[in-house]
């Protein structure tokens, strides 16, 4: 992959956050992790903290957050306390592919698209396998491809994001260690990310995000050849969520 900042670091230094499928994706891998009121949840790449607030609310479970982005800490451990979830959240500055926490630690490990910038995802997946409780969950909902693009598309894509076709995921979970993956593909159309991304953010922040959005990725967009009705044609995401022995 180029040496060029991917479409998500470009995001993050303008306090963006963003997942293909938005607040139904994280319910989704939410509640295949099985948490609960009495769940300790890892939520590697963080961002401005969206996930880990959400995942408090929803389920009363205890969330930790890491990111190497001293500034997402900073934003997330706001927007626990603005949403009412800063006696359940607490983030870290944390090296996701060498963590402090002890074996078995966590009930569920989770990250959504943050993995996809990854340099060494399958060590990353046994990271998050090793601080995860036996009979815990490994989860990930990750934008992928439907149907093999055109060259080009594929070509400006991976300039700044890796992404992978949707067999590709179950694999490494389950060569992480995990067994019982589930894998759920779905498509996406423009609308229905507006809807998702509007209720993940909540508002009036959806607006206020949109706007960093539209400005920070405006470098990215005009180097690229396809449209958003071409990105909702080939592009999607996956839920992967494999359960530890």
């Amino acid at each position: 992959m180029s040496e060029q900042k991917t479409i998500v670091e470009i995001l993050n230094e303008a306090g963006v956050s963003k997942h293909v499928g938005g607040l139904k994706a994280t319910l989704r891998v939410g509640n295949l992790c099985r948490l609960d009121e009495n769940k300790r949840v890892l939520d590697v790449g963080s961002g401005i903290g969206i996930t880990p607030s959400v995942l408090a609310k929803e389920y009363g479970c205890r969330v930790i957050g890491i990111d190497i982005l001293p500034r997402m800490i900073d934003l997330g451990s706001r927007r626990a306390k603005k949403k009412g979830v800063a006696d359940k959240v607490e983030f870290k500055l944390v090296d996701a592919h060498q963590m402090p926490f002890e074996d078995n630690y966590f009930d569920a490990a989770i990250s959504e698209d943050a993995i996809l910038i990854m340099d060494d995802k399958p060590g990353l997946l046994k990271e998050c396998v090793r601080v995860t409780k036996p009979g815990g969950y490994v989860g990930l909902n990750c934008t992928i491809w439907m149907e093999t693009p055109p060259q080009k598309m594929k070509e400006e894509a991976d300039v700044y994001t890796e992404l992978y076709d949707p067999g590709v995921w179950p694999k490494m979970l389950e060569n992480a260690g995990l067994v019982d993956v589930v894998a759920e593909v779905n498509r996406v159309t423009v609308w229905s990310e507006i809807v998702q991304q509007f209720k993940w953010f909540g508002f009036p922040d959806f607006f206020l995000q949109f706007g960093k959005m539209v400005t920070a990725s405006r470098p990215y967009v005009k180097k690229t050849s396809y449209t958003l009705k071409d990105a909702a044609r080939y592009m999607g995401y996956g839920t992967f969520v494999g359960k530890k022995p």
